[in-house]
């Protein structure tokens, strides 16, 4: 080869790297370009197992010794009275007069850093009429139910008088918190009140819809939802939650 057409060649060889230089770092930079977020609806149906969530209990004695009255109970049920499938079951005797009893879950593949407003869409199963007087409050009226978000996973410690607390703000009773807010109570029409005893249970469903909750998904794109039962009602609650819907909407 003479030199003449070895330079060719080299000419050639050096517009072939040049070139495809460009093309690797214009497809980095595409490559690289932020996640755009866009609505997300997530479903949990509870047919076979509890699909993940977690229970928990709060505002009640951190003193194991004083636990038994209040007769603390939860994990995936079927549900009663051939409404067939199964559900997330809580039990809870209200001692405290303030006992909270809730499910969390993490939500993950979502869009990193970015914030998310939530509506939920709850059914739940009870068989405690509507407009019932009960210790301290109405076990339907005076239980509320709650959902929230947070970026941390919510979980309880003790304060400074000897109870325990959830470390994220769902509010007291009907009022809201920062991380949570109330979307109905247990009051369910569908119970009949007519009915022997034992009542049998009867599903609700609970919209939420244009209560949304804020959150902020963390730098790996999660973040985690609660759903509770906060209840001024001095007596036994129990629930079952059938069916838990969220949408999640890019914050404006």
């Amino acid at each position: 080869m003479s030199k003449n057409t070895w330079l060719a060649v080299a000419g050639i060889s050096g517009l072939t790297v040049a070139v495809l230089a460009l093309w690797w770092v214009t497809t980095q930079e595409d490559t690289n370009e932020p996640e755009v977020a866009t609505p997300v609806t997530v479903s949990f149906l509870f047919d076979e197992d509890s699909e993940g969530w977690q229970p928990g209990f709060a505002d009640y004695p951190s003193d194991p010794s004083q636990l038994d009255i209040y007769e603390l109970d939860a994990g995936w049920r079927e549900l009663p009275d051939s409404l067939g499938g199964g559900g997330l079951y809580g039990r809870g005797s209200n001692h405290s007069d303030d006992l909270m009893m809730y499910w969390i879950r993490e939500i993950e593949d979502l869009v990193p850093t970015t914030a998310y407003d939530m509506e939920f869409e709850l059914e739940i199963a009870t068989n405690v009429p509507s407009g019932m007087v009960g210790i301290g409050g109405s076990p339907t009226d005076s239980s509320f139910l709650k959902v929230g978000a947070s970026i941390s996973e919510p979980t309880t410690e003790p304060d400074d008088l000897g109870f325990e607390r959830l470390t994220i703000d769902m509010g007291s009773q009907s009022q809201d918190g920062t991380a949570g807010r109330v979307i109905g109570t247990l009051s369910n029409p569908n119970v009949d009140s007519e009915a022997p005893e034992p009542i049998p249970y009867a599903l609700n469903v609970v919209d939420g819809t244009g209560l949304p909750v804020r959150a902020t998904a963390s730098d790996t794109g999660s973040l985690w939802v609660i759903v509770a039962v906060d209840s001024g009602f001095e007596g036994l609650t129990e629930i079952y939650h059938a069916a838990v819907e969220i949408s999640l909407t890019p914050a404006e």
